[in-house]
């Protein structure tokens, strides 16, 4: 039996992850992992319209074939795309050109304040205890056709992401030293979550530099929208305005970050325009599933891991039911 540690806020580990959940599940089942292992391509048939396996090496740097009937990639947003490019000339399953294309990032923030009164931020888990979506509907009369929403009520550790320390990097020695001891007491925070609305020249492309196994590496293009930086704008200023309206006299917000890797592999109804179904399923490539944010043809403006998870789970459960036929045409 596989444990996790505990996660913070959940004593009795109720913790629904691969690690937790389906990795044990899978290792019951025959399911055997190749660590070490660093997959280059996806290899197929002549015409390129099946998958045969995937290509990897070894922690001996040998190159071998995983043989398959049928193929997932689940290599994370950045290297899904950068394997189907190196896997074919213009790159596999990419009849539609939008392979690489549509890359997605949360922008973000955090806005703090000293309150008054003491905020027993050390209770409970770092993530948002408490969401706020007022202001998430789309209305373009807003000025940016963006959603943001607000991730409130985070336990605040000294040095975690989001932690005491970090919202203050300008401070060192004596006054980092000052600044902690009242922080720790009636520091309080909210993080702006932000939508980066989806454009194709926010792309990956691979360039002549290649890794130790001769495969060529990937360079990201991603710069944000005018639509992305007022929605983004719009939601610091609200948030300042709210800490001003509980107590706080001189509330700041942090430097503007970007989060949350998506799309490069979006899904869509049509080949035409898209690398998949809705079921990760490529277009162009029948036996061949991708799953991850990758293919998140939006991304909204919320954390993505519940709805990777719910994908995942749907592709799973498709392909369960439908195995003859994919593995077979």
């Amino acid at each position: 039996m596989i444990h996790a540690p505990h996660a913070a806020g959940c004593p009795i580990g109720a913790l629904g992850n691969p690690l937790a959940v389906y990795l044990d599940q899978a290792l019951k089942a025959g399911a055997e992992i190749l660590h070490d292992s660093y997959a280059t391509r996806v290899v197929t048939d002549r015409d390129g319209k099946r998958a045969i396996g995937v290509e990897y090496f070894n922690d001996r740097g040998e190159r071998l074939i995983q043989e398959g009937s049928v193929v997932v990639l689940a290599a994370f947003a950045l290297q899904n795309p950068r394997i189907l490019l190196n896997s074919a000339p213009g790159g596999l399953a990419n009849s539609s050109g939008m392979v690489g294309k549509y890359f997605m990032a949360h922008t973000a923030t955090s806005v703090w304040g000293i309150f008054p009164e003491e905020t027993q931020n050390f209770i409970g888990v770092t993530g948002g205890q408490l969401l706020c979506q007022e202001n998430y509907k789309k209305d373009p009369k807003k000025g940016y056709l963006g959603s943001f929403q607000w991730l409130i009520g985070n336990a605040l550790k000294p040095n975690d992401l989001l932690g005491i320390s970090n919202s203050r990097p300008d401070l060192f020695g004596k006054a980092l030293h000052d600044f902690l001891q009242k922080a720790t007491k009636f520091l309080g925070t909210m993080t702006l979550v932000g939508e980066n609305l989806p454009a194709p020249e926010n792309r990956m492309v691979l360039i002549d530099k290649k890794d130790k196994f001769g495969m060529p590496l990937a360079r990201i293009y991603h710069s944000l929208l005018q639509d992305d930086i007022r929605c983004y704008e719009e939601g610091v200023r609200q948030g300042l305005e709210v800490f001003k309206a509980a107590g706080v006299a001189q509330p700041w917000n942090g430097m503007r970050v970007a989060m949350h890797v998506m799309g490069g592999t979006i899904m869509g109804s049509e080949a035409r325009n898209s690398v998949t179904n809705s079921y990760g399923q490529c277009h162009d490539c029948s036996n061949l599933f991708l799953s991850g944010s990758g293919i998140f043809p939006t991304g909204g403006a919320v954390n993505p891991t519940f709805t990777i998870h719910a994908l995942a789970l749907r592709t799973a459960k498709h392909m369960n039911e439908h195995w003859d036929v994919i593995s077979t045409h």
